[in-house]
Order: structure tokens, then C-alpha cells, then sequence
């Protein structure tokens, strides 16, 4: 069936609500999910917990667009409660890439049905907003969905919320880190540049810079913010990245270029900024690529350029389809001479 949230044959709240009631076993990934839904639910998800059962829920946008204060302590409070019963219980956040699917599984007495559709586990989702979300009938198909929540609730996709900061988490919070984050910022010198405003670049040797060869490693260098983090030394604790840290790390190939530059540099930028950049580590010294000082500098020019464009937003990850967005995918430097490069993007 078909569950639309058009009149009240067709909300979705309802099928939900009888299929608690008889599981013994739950298992939600969610986009998003909302603090008057938890607080509607959570007796008869720690009941289930309480008889032994399995209660399991991703929020796969919450890392990359923020929740709520009053929704992050609803979560937490829920997931310490559920990981009382079994320490695999529990609400789960996607850390590696943003997960927007909805995907409702129930198991009662070893049989299992499942509903798949655009249903965030919110009150909208269940009932308000007009949706598209259908039961699941064919057993094959419901192996298939039961395997991809087994790997969505790995390790290597999501973190229990207890192992994340929840500045990296609640809206508030992670827009006062960004605040923060650029009033510490060593701002890019604005510059009239005229000295190389009609600049022939066609007439100087360059170089260039994939940007899409490193976006597909979540947490990489271009990603560096959705990273475990920079190690704390003699701990096992990891400080987060800012939202503004950009390091590249370069290919070989492109460190091969007798145009590359190495060490410390000055680049003049095709939107007028002067920005103190270096290339560093590895066997030639020229592995990594970014500014001086503090990597949220050239973080800033190049974030900020998708941003301005209103492709790239707060908190979300650099992708492929924002590249082509944008219509460039590489930082190109030409050679002004060996400490002076103009660099476009």
C-alpha cells in the first residue's frame, strides 16, 4: 500500500503506530527526525528495548545539517536508556556521507515487514506533509533493505551519538563554532591588485590542481571537517577540524609539474585577494597544499567561493555534482615568477 498522508486512509502515522504496537524489534533510518516525535514514542521504543528486543535509529542528516538542542538531549536521553537493555541499541548518526533515505523495518516473532518511502520519523513525516511512502510485501525484497540497514549501522557509516561532540551536532552550536571559527581567522588581505589586473595569463607557464580527484574520500583533505579529526598527542582523543580547514593533497603526477610550486608562496587570486600559501611534506616537500599560518585561510577563499554561489552550505560536504555545478574542478597557478602565482578556481 501506498501511504500519501492525503486523508486519514492514507497516513502513514497509522501504519506506523499498528506495526510498534505488535514488534518486538525495530530498526528506523531517517533523514531527519524531530523532538515531539521521539518524546510521542519513546515509552513504546524502551518497552520494546525492555523485553529484549532490538531498537535501532539513524539520524542521517544530523552531522551535516544540525538538530535542534531540545531534539539532541530527546536523542541522547533516548539512546542512554535503550543501550541499558542491549549496548547495540540505540539512535545512530551517519558520519561518512549524508543519508536522506527513510526506511522502516519491523520483526515480530522472526517475521519482518518493512515500509520505504520519503517519511522522515517526524509528526510531518508521519501525517502532515503530503508523502510518498509504500509497504514492503516481497520477502526478497525485504533481505535486501534488512542487508543495507546491517551496513548503515556499521562502524563505517555511523557513529552512536554518545561518540560525537554535540557541537558537531545542534544547530546553535555549530553555528557559533563557524562565528568563532572566522573572527580567528587571519582574513585574506583585500588588494586593488592592479598590478595584475590585465594579467596575459595564456602568456605564463602554469600548473594545475584536481579538486575532484580527492572529494570522493570522505573526511579527505577537501572534506577534512567530516574527519576522525587531528589526534591530540599522547591521548586518543581527536580535536575536530573547522569547518573551514582545507589541506589538498596533491598527486604526484601534479607535484611533477617544473611549474609546481615549492615551499612558501604568495598566490594573488582571480577574485583579488593576496593569500600567503605553502606546499609541504612528503619526499619532494611539495605533497600538501595550502596557506600559511592556518589552513581556514585558504579554506575560506575556496569554500567561499561555492558558497557565494549558493552551491556549497554550512556543514555540508563537497561533492562531484557541486563541482560541476560550479563548471571548475581544478585550482590553477600560474607563474608569475618562483614566489608570486596567480591562482584561479
Amino acid at each position: 500500500m501506498l501511504y500519501t498522508n492525503q486523508n486519514s486512509n492514507s497516513k502513514f502515522e497509522k501504519a506506523f503506530k499498528a506495526s510498534l504496537l505488535s514488534a518486538d524489534e525495530i530498526r528506523i533510518a531517517s533523514g531527519y527526525t524531530s523532538f515531539d516525535t521521539i518524546k510521542i514514542y519513546q515509552n513504546r521504543l524502551l518497552s520494546i528495548a525492555h523485553n529484549g528486543g532490538i531498537v535501532k535509529i539513524l539520524v542521517g542528516m544530523a552531522r551535516f545539517s544540525g538538530i535542534s538542542e531540545p531534539a539532541y538531549y530527546q536523542l541522547l536521553n533516548l539512546n542512554n536508556k535503550l543501550k541499558q537493555h542491549y549496548v547495540e541499541n540505540g539512535i545512530y548518526i551517519s558520519t561518512t556521507l549524508p543519508y536522506h533515505g527513510k526506511i522502516y523495518e519491523f520483526s515480530s516473532q522472526g517475521n519482518k515487514t518493512a515500509f520505504i518511502g520519503s517519511s522522515n520519523f517526524s509528526c510531518s513525516g508521519l501525517k502532515g506533509n503530503l508523502e510518498a511512502t509504500s509497504s514492503v510485501e516481497d520477502a526478497n525484497k525485504i533481505r535486501e533493505i534488512s542487508g543495507y540497514l546491517d551496513a548503515l549501522f556499521t562502524d563505517s557509516f555511523s557513529k552512536n551519538i554518545i561518540e560525537l561532540k554535540a557541537t558537531s551536532l545542534i544547530k546553535s552550536k555549530k553555528k557559533e563554532l563557524i562565528n568563532l571559527e572566522q573572527k580567528a581567522l587571519a582574513k585574506p588581505l583585500k588588494s586593488n591588485n592592479t598590478k595584475f589586473k590585465n594579467l596575459n595569463k595564456s602568456s605564463l607557464p602554469s600548473c594545475s590542481i584536481s579538486i575532484s580527484r580527492v572529494v570522493g574520500n570522505m573526511g579527505s583533505s577537501i572534506n577534512a571537517y567530516f574527519g576522525k579529526g587531528r589526534k591530540i598527542p599522547n591521548t586518543n582523543n581527536y580535536k575536530p577540524r573547522g569547518w573551514y580547514e582545507v589541506q589538498i593533497v596533491t598527486s604526484s603526477a601534479e607535484q611533477s609539474n617544473p611549474h609546481f610550486p615549492k615551499g612558501n608562496f604568495t598566490a594573488y587570486t582571480d577574485d583579488d585577494f593576496v593569500i600567503p600559501m605553502k606546499t609541504f611534506g612528503g619526499n619532494n616537500g611539495k605533497k600538501n597544499f595550502s596557506s600559511q599560518g592556518s589552513e581556514k585561510i585558504f579554506g575560506e577563499w575556496f569554500k567561499g567561493k561555492l558558497e557565494k554561489e549558493d552551491i556549497l552550505h554550512k556543514f555540508e560536504p563537497i561533492t562531484l555534482e557541486m563541482l560541476a555545478e560550479y563548471g571548475s574542478d581544478q585550482i590553477v597557478l600560474y607563474k608569475i615568477n618562483n614566489n608570486e602565482y596567480y591562482m584561479t578556481f
